[in-house]
């Protein structure tokens, strides 16, 4: 989730240059930044907790099949729905995301060589995205 809201950064500072450099020391820019990355990560966490206390077994089983009074238990996620979801909510949603904003982040590179391009001409377009891709 972290490396979401870095991306997403990452993404402001490129697209919007100047006001992100007047607004980066900003506490409210970073609270809107980590604030939906704790939310999201604090959600997935608290839903394991509250099926635990709901139905203690889907979170303790015995360690031996002879322990019946539940003295030695291991904790772990046995519930495989809940394995799944919280997967791909944790890993998968921000993946794509990361991938779309960077995808968006080299768009805009390409958009500033066009326009760099067109005002000077010692480097032809192609070169100049060369030279861009090579220290990207």
């Amino acid at each position: 989730m972290h490396l979401c809201a870095i991306a997403i950064h990452r993404h402001l500072g490129i697209a919007y240059p100047l006001r992100m450099r007047r607004g980066a020391q900003n506490r409210r820019h970073v609270l809107c930044l980590l604030l939906p990355a704790w939310t999201v990560s604090a959600a997935v966490s608290a839903s394991l907790v509250v099926e635990g206390a709901i139905n203690r077994h889907s979170v303790l089983v015995p360690l031996d099949v002879d322990d019946e009074d539940g003295d030695h238990m291991a904790c772990g996620i046995y519930d495989h729905t809940f394995a799944i979801y919280s997967s791909m909510l944790s890993f998968f949603v921000p993946l794509a995301v990361m991938v779309a904003v960077d995808f968006r982040s080299v768009q805009n590179h390409f958009r500033y060589v066009d326009v760099l391009v067109l005002s000077t001409s010692c480097l032809s377009k192609d070169d100049f995205r060369f030279i861009l891709l090579t220290f990207v």
